[in-house]
């Protein structure tokens, strides 16, 4: 058996426990929001099964064979797309909790839409996922390029959310929000990073290496699990919030709900006060 099947071995037993871990802490604590992640895990489990099954007949490169080659791109590329998924439905999520009612129904603050904003990004992700599934360089190329742009657009985003929202706040909650948002803001920069690393490698013609394969594509997925994992989202968000799907129109009708109530408390407080600071200058006056 040659040497070159250890690394595939290796990065498929590592997967294999990042992705059963990742099913169990979402059995536990009913975290649904994180399905895409596991199914990134299956498809980097099938793509790293079929690299080892190469290796494991006496071939020494499986870029010697374009189908096998592709072949592996293909579960590579979906499993880079089902992980921005979840990357993306994370941060939708925390937008949803964290945000006041006024923001959740407009554009404008937060430069996105909370609603409907990350319907066409996903798409335009299932779009980049596909192309990179042609069997020519080129394709895959500009799909990284693509993929690239929008995950730099992301970053935006999450920049501008701490801005306008966790910026000048210093609550408990806020802080529990703001460590997430840390995880979002890694997670994303090391996808970013990625995609940027292997299109400039697949520029330079560099594609068949073990640094290519196993570095900068193995690796800063497994970190990405690894963090989403540690600031796993049921210690930061309510279990309304984690499930696999958020009813919007629900979760909108409670913060107007709580909104109110806020300023009714407000209001008869300040009155309170307001009433007591006139019977004391009624009492001093006599």
């Amino acid at each position: 058996m040659a040497t070159e099947i250890i690394p595939p071995i290796v990065t498929l037993v590592v997967f294999v426990f990042a992705t059963a871990f990742t099913a169990y802490k979402a059995y536990r604590h009913g975290t649904w929001i994180f399905w895409s992640l596991i199914l990134s895990g299956i498809f980097l489990i099938v793509g790293y099964s079929i690299r080892a099954a190469w290796y494991n007949q006496g071939y020494v490169d499986i870029y010697e064979e374009p189908g096998y080659m592709f072949l592996t791109l293909i579960f590579d590329s979906f499993a880079a797309l089902s992980l921005t998924h979840t990357l993306f439905t994370l941060f939708v999520r925390l937008v949803w909790h964290a945000s006041p009612p006024a923001l959740l129904t407009a554009r404008k603050p937060l430069l996105f839409h909370p609603r409907y904003a990350f319907r066409w990004m996903n798409a335009f992700l299932v779009l980049f996922a596909l192309v990179q599934c042609v069997p020519i360089w080129v394709f895959v190329w500009a799909a990284l390029v693509a993929q690239t742009i929008l995950l730099l657009v992301f970053i935006g985003f999450v920049v501008r959310f701490k801005k306008v929202v966790l910026g000048g706040k210093g609550t408990v909650e806020t802080e529990k929000e703001r460590k997430l948002l840390v995880c979002v803001g890694v997670v994303g920069g090391l996808l970013t990073g990625r995609s940027i690393l292997v299109w400039i490698w697949i520029l330079l013609g560099w594609t068949d290496t073990f640094f290519v394969t196993f570095i900068l594509n193995a690796l800063p997925v497994f970190v990405c699990f690894i963090l989403l994992n540690v600031y796993h989202p049921s210690a930061y968000l309510p279990s309304n919030y984690t499930r696999f799907r958020l009813d919007k129109d629900s979760a909108l009708a409670t913060k107007n709900a709580d909104a109110r109530v806020a300023q009714l408390t407000r209001d008869a407080y300040l009155a309170a006060n307001s009433s007591d600071a006139s019977s004391g200058r009624r009492m001093e006056m006599a």
